[in-house]
C-alpha cells in the first residue's frame, strides 16, 4: 500500500464481524491471501476494494460473494 501504510508496517485486525462502513480500511482474505484495501459499498450492493496505491486496480466483489 502506499500513503497511510507501507510495506513492512504493523496492523492490528478486528476479526469481529461489522458492517463495511464505507471509505474505511479492513483486511479482506481473497485469493489465498490477506489483503488491506479501502472498501466502498455500493448502492446495488456490490463492494468496491481499492488501494490507497494508484498502482493496483480496482477490484468489485459481487454483492453475492461478500456474503
Amino acid at each position: 500500500m502506499h500513503g497511510p501504510l507501507s510495506d513492512g508496517d504493523r496492523i492490528l485486525v478486528n476479526t469481529q464481524r461489522q458492517p463495511i462502513v464505507s471509505g474505511s480500511v479492513y483486511a479482506i482474505r481473497a485469493y489465498n491471501e490477506v489483503l488491506v484495501k479501502r472498501l466502498n459499498r455500493h448502492i446495488d450492493g456490490n463492494i468496491e476494494a481499492a488501494s490507497d496505491n494508484p498502482r493496483f486496480k480496482l477490484h468489485i466483489i459481487k454483492a453475492e460473494a461478500a456474503r
